[in-house]
């Protein structure tokens, strides 16, 4: 009988001694972190990645020379300019009446539940005072079928000569059967054999509803998160996360140590790990860790973290 005692009673603390504590925990459920965020939003009580820019090669930036990659343009009346540019190096100049066309594989798929999407471009001209009245730049955007076979021009806004950069932006509500946006930037000219009028096109972009933000390029590929310092009760633990994987879509983890929290920026970050059970040890009592969101594909889908903690054994 007192062995029986005795066996529960050792059962029992090595029950005890393997219990894990949590030590930290976002649940993400509150717009209110407590850490650092980058590129990431809170949305449905989720942790996501921010959707931006959806054209790619919006500045030129991925251009050494003509044709400027992911555009279609006359190159007869256009060109790459590496000396003029509104974001980065890069624009693409238009001399002569012509147009500069998103690429059909970059054309914008629309999502379910989204009826505006905001279009807009940065321009810079030189016209012919002779004719002012006659010389301006379009902005044209197209709504297309499933198919890609039917579009209809949604709308278009337009600009007189100046020499400044000025930004020609348009929200569009888009008809149900639209399944693709897509636009283009046109010189009209009085004379479209002339040579003396110039726009420089730079920061093509497309977004989801009906305000644009600061031109970025293409959409955010992945986001941050960083949290406080931890203060850690014993040297080793897990760290997990709860996250759903979208195809296309990756969650990584890494954490850093120090022996006080003013170590850590000289502390080299671990290795990113896919794991959503990560185990670390630490010579000293802090911990930080970061949780990386990536979207892999064209950014149309994106992970949800839900939430990540940190545990200790008792």
């Amino acid at each position: 009988m007192k062995r029986k005692w005795l066996g529960f009673v050792l059962l029992l603390l090595f029950t005890n001694q393997s219990e894990s504590a949590t030590i930290f925990q976002e649940n993400f459920s509150s717009p209110s972190l407590k850490g650092k965020i980058e590129r990431l939003e809170i949305s449905g009580g989720r942790l996501v990645l921010k959707r931006g820019n959806l054209v790619t090669n919006g500045s030129f930036e991925d251009s050494e020379k003509a044709p400027v990659g992911f555009f279609i343009y006359d190159s007869r009346c256009g060109s790459l300019d590496t000396s003029v540019a509104y974001a980065g190096k890069n624009s693409v100049r238009l001399d002569r009446h012509t147009s500069v066309y998103l690429h059909p594989s970059n054309f914008v798929a629309t999502r379910e539940g989204i009826d505006w999407y905001v279009v807009s471009v940065w321009v810079k001209t030189e016209f012919l005072t002779e004719f002012p009245e006659e010389n301006m730049v379009q902005l044209r955007v197209w709504g297309y079928d499933q198919k890609k076979e039917n579009r209809t021009q949604v709308t278009a806004a337009r600009v007189a000569g100046t020499h400044d950069w000025v930004r020609l932006v348009h929200p569009v509500l888009l008809k149900k059967e639209t399944a693709f946006v897509s636009c283009d930037v046109q010189l009209q000219t009085e004379d479209a054999d002339q040579t003396n009028c110039k726009v420089w096109i730079d920061g093509v972009q497309i977004e989801e509803g009906k305000s644009p933000t600061a031109f970025t390029e293409k959409y955010y590929r992945e986001g941050l998160y960083t949290s406080p310092v931890i203060c850690l009760k014993k040297t080793h633990g897990k760290i997990h996360y709860q996250a759903e994987l979208l195809p296309e879509t990756s969650v990584q983890l890494r954490w850093r140590t120090g022996k006080d929290s003013d170590c850590l920026e000289e502390s080299g970050w671990s290795q990113w790990s896919r794991d959503n059970s990560v185990s670390f040890s630490s010579p000293g009592q802090f911990l930080q860790l970061q949780v990386r969101l990536v979207s892999e594909g064209r950014g149309l889908v994106s992970p949800a973290l839900v939430w990540l903690k940190v545990e200790q054994e008792e």
